[in-house]
């Protein structure tokens, strides 16, 4: 009798041990990160120094953790985009000092000769103090093209400003 008492006690004994580990597992994982939306408006007044072009454009952006995710369109550009690149450092008007540079954003012209397009691309990877950045307004955006003969240069920039309440 004291065998089957002693076999009964194990398994209860045993699921008791597993919620109790299950429980621990659970708080010990840290809660999902809350998305965070940005949004920029392009301009070339905004690049620095400032260009004249009548390209503008607008961009959505997303953080969940270390995830950047980036969704924007642009127009008028007077030449197809050639690069689109994510500075972080600089307040709106400034330039960054030394360039913590993404260029992994992709982007698609609608023409060869028309600067209009899309940008779109996610970044991983980056560090707590490149997103604390992002999250105090800290990184723009600067679309560069490239005109006939001319050398690839930045025609209109976009600071990445975080939505209200996000």
């Amino acid at each position: 009798m004291q065998a089957i008492q002693n076999r009964k006690r194990i398994p209860i004994l045993t699921q008791l041990l597993g919620v109790c580990a299950l429980a621990a597992t659970l708080t010990a994982c840290p809660p999902p990160a809350n998305p965070t939306t940005f949004d920029a408006s392009f301009s070339g007044s905004q690049v620095v120094p400032s260009v004249s072009t009548t390209g503008t454009g607008t961009l959505n952006a997303t953080t969940n953790g270390t995830t950047l995710t980036v969704a924007g369109d642009v127009s008028n550009l007077l030449g197809p985009i050639n690069n689109v690149n994510l500075y972080c450092g600089a307040s709106a008007g400034q330039n960054v000092a030394d360039p913590f540079s993404y260029s992994a954003l992709s982007f698609s012209n609608s023409s060869t000769t028309a600067g209009t397009g899309t940008i779109y691309g996610t970044i991983t990877g980056g560090t707590q103090a490149q997103f604390d950045l992002l999250k105090a307004n800290q990184c723009y955006i600067v679309i560069f093209t490239k005109i006939g003969t001319k050398p690839v240069t930045p025609e209109i920039r976009g600071q990445v400003i975080k939505r209200s309440g996000s």
